[in-house]
């Protein structure tokens, strides 16, 4: 399997955590980036998406 490249590692996480935290029921812009966010839920949607 071929290893994701340090931008596309980024690029997924941001994805990820963004699409975590449109479950729940919050939108944030296309530009917003979520791993520099200090708002706990946030925070939470990022850890989710690094696991």
């Amino acid at each position: 399997m071929k290893e994701l490249g340090l931008f596309q590692t980024d690029a997924l996480i941001e994805k990820l955590a963004k699409a975590f935290y449109r479950l729940q029921g919050y939108v944030v812009k296309d530009n917003y980036r979520m791993q520099d966010s200090t708002h706990p839920a946030e925070k939470a949607c990022v850890a989710l998406a690094k696991r």
